[in-house]
């Protein structure tokens, strides 16, 4: 790894056993999630990784911060290999790389109030000692702007943006230097969606926290990313800076998700269209 390079994969692969059952059509095989991905992503750069549903960008995510093991290749992170046991206690990427959620309600717990949310990994991290929480707390709400009367809430007693921000602000709490971001706006309305996007382009200048973006939306990925990796069928098929590739992609399946980008059209009103 160079200097500016905190994650390198290298020819990863994540594949899934595929067992035959009553309802399932053939035998016994082999699901590719991935399949002999690599790709290098530099210290404050936000890094779209897109594809259609399937395409095994999700895995490739939870591959990186230790939630699915491998089955070969090498991931580096911050200069440590953790491709050999991911999960094990006191792995030195533990509180460096973190993660957020598509769907909060499902990464929430539902039982606790957002200040024993935020607290949690705090505490578990022993990053604070107990009399210096509350502050945090307070810190962490204002970054995603939240105010500080939400401590007391539940996840059920906030929209789905107000949630969403309650997970970054979870992500953030143990000041991680990269963060996966599996799809974070795509169960958003449209106005919400443009407002999560900002605080996370807030966050790289503001904290200078690198971003892996998973995303199908190539609208949004262009928004967001200096960087984009497309996937198909669990390989990169295409990367570039973000400005090269959707000016002039290279492969005709990167044309085609470019055309399926929806276009507004401006119909004229009806009072001037001659009769």
């Amino acid at each position: 790894m160079n200097g500016k390079e905190i994650l390198r994969i290298e020819d990863v692969k994540v594949h899934f056993s595929k067992r035959a059952n009553l309802f399932s059509r053939g035998g016994k095989g082999v699901i590719k999630a991935v399949d002999g991905v690599s790709l290098g992503m530099n210290r404050g750069e936000i890094y779209g990784i897109v594809g259609e549903s399937g395409s095994g960008k999700t895995t490739l995510g939870r591959a990186v911060i230790g939630l699915i093991q491998i089955c070969s290749g090498e991931i580096t992170v911050f200069g440590t290999k953790i491709s050999v046991n991911p999960r094990r206690k006191g792995c030195p990427h533990r509180t460096k790389v973190q993660m957020i959620f598509q769907d909060p309600d499902s990464s929430l717990n539902p039982n606790m109030n957002v200040g024993g949310l935020l607290a949690e990994p705090i505490l578990v991290n022993r990053l604070l000692p107990k009399k210096l929480l509350p502050e945090r707390l307070g810190e962490l709400l204002d970054m995603v702007d939240l105010p500080k009367n939400f401590l007391g809430r539940y996840p059920h007693q906030m929209s789905g943006g107000q949630k969403q921000r309650v997970a970054i602000a979870r992500a953030m709490a143990v000041d991680p230097e990269l963060i996966i971001a599996d799809e974070p706006t795509s169960a958003l309305d449209v106005s919400v969606q443009a407002q999560i996007l900002n605080l996370l382009m807030d966050l790289k200048e503001k904290k200078g926290v690198s971003i892996m973006f998973i995303s199908h939306n190539m609208a949004v990925v262009r928004h967001i990313s200096d960087r984009v990796a497309v996937m198909r069928a669990g390989r990169i098929i295409e990367a570039a800076p973000a400005e090269k590739l959707f000016v002039s992609p290279r492969e005709d399946y990167t044309k085609k998700l470019l055309r399926a980008i929806p276009k507004i059209r401006r119909y004229p009103c009806p009072a001037m269209v001659p009769a």
